[in-house]
C-alpha cells in the first residue's frame, strides 16, 4: 500500500486525510486560512448566512403612511396570521406566547398581556417586528402595540393535603375549631 504525498519536503510528507483515518494514523492539520469569526460575524453557525439574510429581509419599511380602514376582526386576523408565519419560521415559542396570550384590540392599540417576565422580554425584543407584520397586514400605520405582564399569580396545582386543608382553615376559621374539638390529626 502507497502512501499519497503532496509536495514532500525534506522527510516530511503530507498525508491525505482520508487515507490517514483508512490506517489509523493522526491526521496533520492544517493552519486556518481565514478568521471564523469574522465570517460569522456574531451569528449563528446552526443558520448559513444566506437563510439568515432571507428570514430577515433587510430593513423594515416605513408603515406611517399607511391609512387603509380597519376594524378589530381584521386586526385579530392579523395576530392570528402573524402568529402561524411564526409557527411556519419555526418560532414556536413566540408564536405559543402569541396564541396563549390575552389579546386585546382598543382602536389603534393592540394591548397584549403575557403570563410572566420571560415572555415580556421576548415580545419587547421583537416587537418592533411584530408590529409592522400587523401594519402591513392590516393596511394602517397608526396601530400600536402594548405588552403587559398579567398581575395575577398563578395558583398553585399541587398541593399536598395539609396545604389544602391549611388554605380552606384560612378561609373559614370554624374549620380549625372543629379539628380541635374533634381532636384531629393532620400527620
Amino acid at each position: 500500500m502507497e502512501l499519497q504525498t503532496q509536495g514532500a519536503s525534506a522527510g516530511e510528507a503530507d498525508i491525505d486525510a482520508d487515507l490517514a483515518i483508512v490506517l489509523g494514523k493522526p491526521k496533520k492539520t492544517v493552519k486556518p486560512t481565514g478568521s471564523l469569526a469574522g465570517l460569522a460575524a456574531g451569528r449563528s453557525m446552526l443558520i448559513s448566512l444566506e437563510e439568515e439574510v432571507q428570514e430577515s429581509g433587510g430593513e423594515l419599511s416605513d408603515t406611517s403612511e399607511l391609512k387603509a380602514d380597519y376594524d378589530a376582526d381584521r386586526v385579530k386576523q392579523a395576530w392570528a396570521k402573524l402568529a402561524q408565519d411564526l409557527r411556519e419560521k419555526n418560532k414556536v415559542g413566540l408564536a405559543a406566547t402569541l396564541a396563549n396570550g390575552d389579546f386585546r384590540f382598543e382602536d389603534p392599540t393592540i394591548r397584549f398581556t403575557v403570563a410572566n417576565d420571560v415572555q415580556f422580554e421576548e415580545m419587547k425584543e421583537c416587537s418592533t417586528e411584530l408590529l409592522h407584520f400587523i401594519r402591513t397586514e392590516v393596511g394602517n400605520g397608526a396601530i400600536a402595540l402594548v405588552v403587559q405582564v398579567s398581575e395575577v399569580e398563578a395558583p398553585a396545582e399541587f398541593l399536598t393535603p395539609k396545604d389544602r386543608y391549611m388554605n380552606w382553615a384560612a378561609e373559614h376559621p370554624s374549620l380549625e375549631v372543629l379539628r380541635t374539638r374533634l381532636d384531629l390529626d393532620l400527620g
